[in-house]
């Protein structure tokens, strides 16, 4: 939840230009760490697409890390669910005159998953 913005600004500090180098540092109350489009602030905000931009950047970042450490799991799924079929698959194919090095070029292109052969014990 964001805090209340601080009202009580003078007109003369309105008059002097935000420092530039302080977006998204820490000094900064809210560009590119508070981005939601659903609150009035960031509706008004002039600065909503740089923002925008910024936080995503920091999003990707920091899903990116979070996939390299944790092994995605919807892949596996796949592979475990068409084992049998890809494994037939692949029978078909050797019986009909196949060489091994084509099979996962071929097995890609039905099933979009990648795979070595001979984790399929071919």
């Amino acid at each position: 939840m964001r805090t209340p913005r601080n009202s009580n600004f003078s007109p003369e500090s309105l008059l002097i230009p935000f420092d530039v180098m302080k977006f998204g540092s820490e000094e900064d109350p809210c560009f590119g760490k508070l981005f939601d489009l659903s609150t009035p602030e960031c509706q008004n905000c002039g600065d909503q697409e740089q923002c925008s931009i910024l936080f995503f950047s920091k999003v990707k970042k920091q899903r990116l890390l979070f996939e390299k450490n944790n092994p995605v799991k919807d892949l596996e799924i796949d592979k475990l669910e068409f084992k049998e079929e890809i494994k037939s698959y692949i029978a078909r194919k050797l019986k009909q005159g196949f060489k091994k090095s084509k099979i996962p070029n071929l097995v890609y292109k039905k099933f979009k998953i990648k795979i070595k052969i001979e984790d399929y014990g071919f």
